[in-house]
């Protein structure tokens, strides 16, 4: 049975309305120009990655190398991916997990003298005193806490 020439057009006009679609909501969601050089490792990959990556460069000089630390964040998977980047990157601190896959680990977190805050969540923390406010977060420190 032979294609009718209007359902042909019906076809190809379609297929032209969802390629257009799709490729202005790439253009339009595109964080970064693309013939750039990325600021991180994981700029291309995922955006809020990226952020955590840069807020905790930008952390990581306001702790002293082989004090504690713990990171906060809102969410289980953001608090998880900001503790699993912050590995890379604070190799001479001692980490601890005040969370690990979604299960809080309240008493483990609250042994770190650091919190490192992504979007500077309020600490519930009676000892824990600002350190600096970031662009992208928030440095504690908490008094009488060994290093």
């Amino acid at each position: 049975m032979p294609i009718r020439p209007y359902l042909a057009r019906i076809w190809i006009s379609a297929a032209l309305l969802l390629l257009a679609v799709s490729s202005a909501k790439i253009v339009t969601t595109r964080r970064v120009p693309p013939l750039s050089l990325p600021v991180t490792p994981l700029e291309r990959v995922h955006f809020e990655w990226s952020e955590q990556w840069r807020f905790l460069e930008e952390a990581r000089p306001l702790v002293p190398p082989g004090s504690t630390y713990t990171v906060r964040a809102a969410g289980g998977d953001s608090e998880m991916s900001l503790f699993m980047l912050s590995l890379n990157l604070f190799r001479d601190h001692l980490p601890i997990p005040s969370s690990y896959y979604r299960q809080p680990l309240p008493d483990r977190g609250n042994s770190a003298r650091f919190v490192l805050s992504f979007h500077c969540l309020p600490l519930d923390d009676p000892i824990a005193t600002l350190v600096a406010r970031l662009e992208r977060g928030c440095v504690h420190q908490r008094a009488g806490v060994a290093p």
